[in-house]
């Protein structure tokens, strides 16, 4: 059985950038992030108030400025995870969310894919695509989606 990118070294710190970036997204809301059980689980977080699930989260921490993702025009994800999120997002009746620290801007973006019903209101397109499947450089190719930056908003980050 393979190793998963998460056990790999690499893998592990960017695990760790995910545990401080849920945490400091949860500060910037007045929630509580909670971590799943799973490296492998369809959603990153579940984020809580006052003893009730407010929000689902994906995060991602990407090696990028904000004026390269500008000129890129979109944020790039696994169609299968806006698929995934919003069928949670519908199940547990909470938004969704798609979180990006923008490493190199020291900015924080994110878009809002589903409202509180799981209702998709975020623009994208799909296209299947050649990309990294991964944290250590693996290629995939599959369908992603392609977020609309109209729908971004931009807050400091860390």
């Amino acid at each position: 059985m393979g190793t998963l990118a998460a056990e790999t070294p690499k893998g592990q710190a960017y695990i760790q950038k995910e545990k401080l970036l849920a945490d400091f997204i949860a500060s910037k809301f007045n929630a509580t992030a909670i971590e799943l059980g799973s490296n492998n689980a369809y959603v990153d977080r579940l984020f809580y108030r006052n003893g009730k699930l407010v929000s689902i989260a994906e995060i991602k921490n990407r090696e990028l400025s904000i004026e390269k993702l500008y000129k890129y025009n979109s944020y790039l994800i696994s169609h299968d995870k806006i698929k995934h999120g919003a069928k949670i997002s519908e199940l547990l009746k909470v938004p969704y969310f798609i979180f990006v620290h923008l490493i190199r801007s020291g900015k924080i973006v994110y878009f809002q894919i589903t409202n509180e019903e799981g209702l998709e209101i975020s623009d994208y397109t799909i296209r299947q695509t050649e990309t990294k499947a991964d944290c250590n450089g693996s290629l995939a190719f599959r369908y992603n989606a392609f977020l609309s930056l109209d729908q971004m908003t931009v807050i400091d980050a860390l």
